[in-house]
């Protein structure tokens, strides 16, 4: 399958030699679209080289050499959901973000469904999306190993650390920790984290996530008033706010 790709950037590269920049493959709704040509400015500004694919329907597909693919979505007119379709199939190892052009929660769990990484809103702040570029970087690396200032997680060994002790947590909780920590800044709702967190076969009541987040702040220390890790959002669910400490400017490769 072959697509036109529209590099951006002036193809310098920071750092030394053997640094490597991330490359996203990015399928956006509207290519001329101010918001678009911003998002891609500042991605590449932050260290993140952007190939802007056309939309091409069934026949789109992440170039070679891609380490993310970004493909934004319509759920109203279902318009890109054969673009998330076609790179799940055509490339199942790259790490997969959506962004959803409208708040629709059955559309962001097709998504997840179709084995996106992470679906983010449309107008999500160009910072934030770097962030999860990196985040599920990170995540795809063979240690799977993130630092958060004195915590540290593996995803791989599902392990976390406070400083050089191991944290006493279940899996269930550990569950919950890494889901909240692998996507930053974003607030979910309790239902979003008993329907990721917990066994499909479980439907337990969303009081159980208030037990299981108080437990995480016991175990990381952390001051519900003047939160370090995890805020809680009147109304709406909870927060992880503490970003990756070990994703510097440019995300390079190590």
């Amino acid at each position: 399958m072959t697509a036109t790709i529209e590099p951006s950037g002036d193809g310098r590269r920071d750092g030394p030699p053997t640094a490597r920049r991330p490359r996203v493959a990015f399928t956006p709704l509207d290519g001329d679209a101010v918001a678009t040509r911003a998002l891609v400015r500042d991605l590449g500004a932050g260290g993140v080289d952007v190939d802007v694919v056309p939309r091409v329907g069934a026949d789109l597909a992440a170039p070679d050499g891609i380490d993310v693919a970004l493909v934004d979505v319509d759920p109203r007119s279902d318009d890109g959901w054969a673009g998330v379709e076609a790179v799940r199939r055509e490339a199942p190892d790259v790490p997969l973000l959506v962004r959803m052009l409208r708040d629709d929660v059955a559309a962001t769990l097709r998504g997840f469904d179709l084995g996106a990484e992470d679906v983010l809103p449309y107008r999500t702040v160009s910072a934030e999306v770097r962030a999860r570029i990196a985040v599920v970087l990170r995540r795809r690396r063979r240690d799977s190993v993130i630092g958060y200032g004195d915590l540290t997680i593996d995803f791989t060994a599902r392990v976390a650390f406070l400083g050089a002790e191991a944290l006493p947590l279940s899996g269930l909780e550990f569950d919950v920790l890494a889901w909240l920590a692998g996507h930053p800044h974003r607030v979910w709702a309790r239902r979003d984290l008993v329907e990721r967190a917990w066994p499909a076969w479980q439907d337990p009541p969303e009081r159980s996530v208030d037990v299981r987040i108080r437990n995480l702040r016991v175990a990381l220390g952390d001051d519900v008033g003047c939160p370090t890790f995890i805020e809680t959002v009147r109304g709406r669910g909870y927060r992880w706010v503490r970003p990756p400490d070990d994703v510097p400017p440019g995300f390079t490769d190590r």
